[in-house]
């Protein structure tokens, strides 16, 4: 007996009632969904599109605390879902709702967090800050949030199809993201989470601060909101001391708006690696490259306020977003208004960011030439000590040629460890960030001229006494010490010019 298996369909042979069991259609104006044999939306009286029931998103065409019409979808992030909403009693105001992933919604410390975020945003009202309207819950009790909608693209977007920007259009974004961020921070709010996902151009160059979800309030009442040794934040944009879990302050933003400025001018973030803990890594053990050597026409002035926004130590950036505004407001010209002064330690005076963008280019050479003059100076020094020293020991007997050879090699021997160290530190440390760099070249140049002033006064000093006024035996032994003393004097001041200038180094404006 022969059994034939059953002839395959042809794949459009279902008839239209089985159609219309798996598939619907949608208003792409208004959301609303309609049976299958629809054509036309009958509100809008557009042509209705066809949609998959494994496709259809459940919130699309539903009416939220009766007043908000879900329309589309916008987007997935890592909290929750956007959509685009009309609101049913405003003339279908169109508005962004943000509804919470329905998994995350089940964590009390998540909704805690996306609820604080809608809070956080209303409490940093600006015209740069995105505005948030409502806070509410579906039917199923998940939560969701109500703001302006934006129509453009964020920062990251914006790089990622440019590249990078020119430096009038990342001090013209960056400007109102100071702007945002320095309302923030005057009613004691610290974002946290600075990065270009989270700046929104809206058209060409409006800017619009998102996401306080991890942002941090400095009250006394929040203070237990973020636990110590707890790691948040996006590490490429993370500063150092957030990254070790330390308890941070407004700087933190600062330094993750240097990094977007970094991020902007070079195309290249601060550390390029694809495991997050690498990234960790670098920001608290390394340098990021200069941006003039990625960009070598970028101003030295740019590179300047850049270095000086990402510096490792919080002290050494810039103390305010007043104060990395008006740096940035001398690179160019800016129809911009400056941002107001919103506390008492951003009201410092003009920015010296100019004045070190010109000393920039001389900083380098400096160096090379200090480091040279001091270890010619250093040999001569110790040279003289040793020698004077062994002719003392010797009572008085001259050095021979052999004797004198040894000590120079004994003393450029001995001076060689310190001199491969101190190239070290110059290289790893020093020489890719240009602020200090200038710092740097200050410093030895004044501890040079202190230190050669102050050998040369000691010897006049000895040398202007009227020695044949003094016994012979004196005479003989002021001769004999006067190059100890000189010696001796030359490396204390040195060692009083190193700590004197090491502080007034560590400060810009010095």
């Amino acid at each position: 007996m022969m059994v034939r298996e059953p002839p395959t369909p042809e794949p459009f042979s279902q008839s239209s009632s089985q159609i219309s069991a798996i598939m619907t259609k949608r208003c792409p104006s208004c959301g609303e969904r309609f049976p299958f044999d629809y054509r036309v939306c009958p509100r809008d009286v557009v042509e209705l599109e066809l949609e998959a029931d494994e496709q259809r998103d459940r919130y699309l065409g539903e009416t939220l605390s009766n007043s908000y019409r879900v329309v589309r979808r916008i987007g997935i992030g890592g909290m929750g879902s956007v959509y685009e909403a009309r609101h049913t009693r405003m003339n279908g105001r169109r508005l962004a709702l943000k509804i919470m992933h329905t998994e995350l919604a089940r964590k009390t410390e998540l909704v805690t967090r996306f609820r604080r975020e809608a809070e956080v945003a209303a409490l940093a009202h600006h015209p740069n800050v995105l505005e948030v309207f409502d806070v509410d819950e579906t039917p199923e009790g998940i939560p969701y949030i109500v703001a302006e909608l934006l129509e453009g693209e964020d920062l990251a977007q914006r790089l990622e199809r440019v590249g990078k920007l020119s430096l009038e259009e990342t001090v013209t974004v960056v400007r109102q993201l100071c702007a945002a961020l320095s309302a923030a921070h005057a009613v004691g709010i610290v974002h946290r989470d600075m990065k270009p996902d989270n700046v929104f151009i809206v058209g060409d160059s409006t800017v619009k601060l998102l996401d306080f979800g991890i942002a941090r309030l400095t009250d006394p009442g929040a203070a237990n909101r973020t636990r110590t040794g707890v790691v948040m934040g996006t590490p490429a944009y993370m500063a150092p001391e957030q990254a070790r879990g330390q308890k941070v302050d407004h700087r933190c933003d600062v330094y993750a708006v240097g990094a977007i400025i970094y991020r902007c001018l070079t195309g290249r973030e601060l550390y390029n690696h694809e495991d997050p803990a690498a990234v960790l890594m670098s920001v608290l053990t390394k340098e990021p490259d200069r941006p003039r050597a990625i960009v070598p026409d970028l101003p030295e002035a740019a590179e300047v306020v850049i270095e000086r926004a990402i510096a490792r130590n919080p002290a050494e950036r810039f103390q305010s977003m007043t104060e990395l505004d008006a740096a940035l407001a001398s690179l160019v010209r800016s129809d911009l208004p400056a941002v107001a002064h919103h506390t008492a330690e951003s009201m410092r005076g003009p920015d010296p960011t100019a004045d070190l963008g010109r000393a920039v280019p001389a900083a380098r050479p400096t160096i090379i030439a200090m480091t040279v003059l001091w270890l010619m100076l250093s040999v001569a020094l110790l040279v003289d000590l040793i020698a004077w020293m062994t002719v003392a020991f010797m009572d008085g007997s001259a050095m021979g040629e052999t004797e004198g050879t040894f000590l120079v090699i004994g003393v450029m021997g001995a001076l060689a460890t310190p001199f491969i160290l101190w190239i070290r530190f110059v290289w790893r440390r020093i020489w890719r960030n240009s602020l200090r760099a200038v710092g740097l070249a200050r410093r030895l140049t004044v501890t040079f001229a202190a230190t050669t002033a102050a050998y040369a006064l000691v010897m006049l000093a000895i040398r202007g006494i009227d020695l044949s006024l003094l016994p012979t035996e004196l005479d003989s032994a002021i001769a004999l010490l006067a190059p100890i003393t000189a010696s001796t004097a030359a490396i204390l001041v040195a060692l009083v010019a190193i700590l004197i200038t090491r502080q007034r180094a560590t400060d810009p404006g010095a």
